[in-house]
């Protein structure tokens, strides 16, 4: 089997390669989750706003329904436990550690290609050294989706943040909805 590699110059310019595209998945990611977070805020805002305008609907409405109070009440527990659980998913402090690991990543790229050009008779051992700081970033923080590969299509995002931040949109359409029925009823 003949070895592909027949220096440490092409070793350093396959890393490099390897850099560039790890960091590119993570400055995708990055900018998904900063996309996701101000749908979310935005989500929110409306649904804040109308859920308070419901409560005082329903409240301040003598011959409320059940069915009114019903749905507002609902409404307003949903809201509560999906915002609890999206603070657990944070997706603002992840996109910004994502960001933090581009620049860990292209520094290191940086470092790489001064390497390559550089006349040090110990590039193997200085490739070896800054190859084992990216495995060590690599290791302390979350992977790219394969939606985050710089050679999918990015048209259609199918991730399971994404799928989930649609189908609770559509939930509180749908309940929202329904209380404007209930309260024309």
């Amino acid at each position: 089997m003949e070895n592909k590699y027949k220096s440490v110059e092409s070793l350093i310019e396959d890393a490099i390669v390897d850099l560039k595209r790890t960091r590119t998945n993570r400055i995708s990611k990055s900018e998904r989750f900063k996309s996701y977070n101000t749908k979310w805020n935005i989500l929110f805002f409306i649904t804040n706003t109308v859920t308070i305008i419901a409560i005082l609907v329903t409240y301040t409405k003598m011959e409320a329904s059940e069915l009114s109070i019903f749905i507002t009440n609902s409404l307003s527990i949903y809201l509560i436990l999906l915002q609890y659980f999206l603070s657990t998913l944070d997706y603002s402090a992840r996109a910004l550690k994502l960001h933090y690991e581009q620049l860990e990543i292209n520094e290191l790229r940086m470092q790489l290609k001064l390497l390559l050009v550089s006349e040090r008779p110990d590039k193997a051992i200085e490739f070896r050294h800054l190859f084992e700081k990216y495995s060590i970033s690599l290791k302390n923080n979350e992977n790219h989706d394969a939606y985050d590969d710089n050679n999918r299509d990015k048209k259609c995002d199918m991730t399971s943040d994404n799928i989930f931040l649609n189908f609770n949109s559509i939930i509180i359409f749908i309940i929202i909805g329904l209380f404007i029925i209930s309260i024309l009823l």
